[in-house]
């Protein structure tokens, strides 16, 4: 009874401020894979309002990253979407789940849904289906492997680069790991105004290195520039699932 106050309580204020157009909410194309279902945290089935209820279910449940509607159901996932997300197309042993409508759960004060793929400099090397801009595009569900990015292995010098199109102001850097390979330590990223990508250090991850976790790099105090990069002094990959640039 407690919940359903709360959220009677919360739609009501919803009825001033639009939820789904909100920084907090934003709409991806609805067509996933179906390892998606091992994100689900919650289906239900709603009549009235459906995507602003759905938002509202969302917003509540702890862990909710992305809703999606299918007729009256509502889907609610741990699944991190991009905003720049083109929409699953078939890989090995996979099939669409395809839906009406998707929102995914954003930072307020992200900078990284205003980049585009061509702002994915380069990458000191990857994996076919590890490609450096899956993690500004991408989908991260646990395990799933298709939609993160990952050096090929061997490299003597592993990074992966974004030019952030003009100088912007960074407070705090959050990535997430595969959860399936140790491939995250020893990582420093950089950020400055040199395109040669020579700039100061932002902040430095010794370790261990983790496995499905958000891991955050924050300075003494915010850094102003426009190439980033992060790189991994380890003799080993680099891979990395989701980038959240903080402004």
């Amino acid at each position: 009874m407690k919940v359903l106050l709360m959220v009677l309580m919360v739609m009501r204020d919803l009825v001033k401020t639009d939820l789904i157009n909100s920084t907090v909410f934003r709409k991806v194309v609805p067509l996933m894979p179906s390892h998606i279902s091992q994100c689900l945290l919650e289906k239900r089935s709603i009549n009235l309002n459906p995507i602003r209820t759905c938002g509202v279910l969302c917003s509540l449940k702890t862990n909710c990253l992305l809703f999606c509607l299918k007729g009256g159901t509502c889907s609610l996932y741990s699944a991190q979407v991009s905003s720049k997300w083109p929409g699953f197309s078939l890989a090995p042993n996979e099939r669409i789940e395809s839906y009406d409508e998707c929102y995914s759960n954003w930072f307020v004060n992200s900078i990284t849904p205003s980049l585009a793929a061509e702002n994915i400099s380069s990458s000191s090397s990857f994996l076919t289906s590890a490609r450096p801009e899956n993690i500004i595009n991408g989908f991260h569900c646990r395990s799933y492997y298709y939609f993160c990015f990952s050096t090929s292995g061997g490299d003597s010098d592993r990074f992966w680069r974004a030019d952030l199109g003009k100088p912007k102001r960074v407070s705090s850097i959050i990535i997430s790991t595969r959860a399936s390979y140790e491939q995250f330590s020893k990582v420093e990223i950089t950020l400055g105004n040199s395109n040669d990508y020579d700039n100061i250090r932002f902040d430095y991850y010794e370790g261990p290195s983790p496995v499905g976790t958000d891991i955050s790099f924050t300075p003494t105090n915010p850094v102003t520039g426009r190439y980033l990069q992060v790189q991994s002094f380890k003799n080993n990959y680099l891979s990395m699932c989701d980038i959240v640039i903080l402004g």
